[in-house]
């Protein structure tokens, strides 16, 4: 089976305040090789955070001569058509790509139409505790480039995903993406009637907690979900990657 693993530079943190994507890069996998790459920069048509500066280092004078994403995201799309996309931090890289695929006229990507490697890590790797890109490919043995870049970081991942699926095959791949869109799901109905539903979580040291919930919503904050709760009495944040089960 074939993935393309892809990652974006941005020139902030947030397209729903105007941020855009300044740097697009990806990798095909073909029987657990990396087979071919995809890499552009791309002129975002206005200033980049001091911020993304200081982790990209991706300057102005390297984006003047940049295609636009007018340009860009139809080689983009032709690179990815008839394969599962994949992506760490899937949220954030996603908010972005269909920010500007809306703003072309063009249809996004369902969030549930791109496998998200932070979660099967999370899944794979209970006890890790800390799940940044970088700490789950040393623990799994993975060279890291530190210039942070849309294509290194796309090779990062990509290795990453090759492991883990190693370890958990297809079909824990399968079961992981399904049960975290299922649970999405199963509070988004419990929200809109307004009842509780008991939870199974993964706490901070990797046991397994159980709480009798109301959901109050979900939100995204910095490219990951965030279910917003109540407990007996008290308001909870629970990443959607730690939830196990919702019943």
């Amino acid at each position: 089976m074939q993935y393309i693993v892809f990652d974006l530079e941005t020139t902030g943190l947030s397209p729903f305040s105007g941020d855009r994507i300044c740097e697009i890069g990806a990798v095909r996998i073909t029987d657990g090789k990396i087979t071919d790459k995809f890499w552009t920069l791309v002129n975002p048509e206005r200033e980049l955070s001091f911020a993304a500066y200081r982790v990209n280092r991706i300057t102005p004078d390297m984006l003047e001569s940049a295609p636009k994403i007018s340009e860009v995201l139809p080689e983009f799309l032709d690179f990815v058509e008839g394969t599962k996309l994949a992506a760490y931090n899937a949220g954030f890289d996603l908010s972005f790509l269909n920010m500007e695929l809306r703003n072309l006229g063009m249809n996004p990507i369902p969030d549930g139409q791109v496998i998200d490697i932070y979660i099967l890590a999370k899944k794979l790797l209970p006890n890790l505790g800390f799940y940044p890109l970088w700490n789950v490919a040393k623990n799994l043995k993975v060279r890291v480039d530190t210039s942070h870049r849309a294509l290194a970081d796309a090779i990062v991942a990509a290795e990453i995903f090759i492991k883990l699926l190693d370890q958990g095959g297809e079909d824990i791949l399968f079961r992981v993406h399904m049960d975290y869109h299922k649970n999405r799901k199963l509070l988004e109905q419990a929200f809109k009637e307004r009842r509780s539903v008991k939870i199974k979580f993964r706490g901070d040291e990797g046991e397994v907690l159980e709480e009798q919930i109301i959901p109050l919503g979900i939100i995204e904050e910095l490219g990951q979900e965030v279910l917003k709760c109540e407990s007996r009495g008290r308001k909870m944040s629970l990443p959607l990657t730690i939830i196990m089960e919702v019943c």
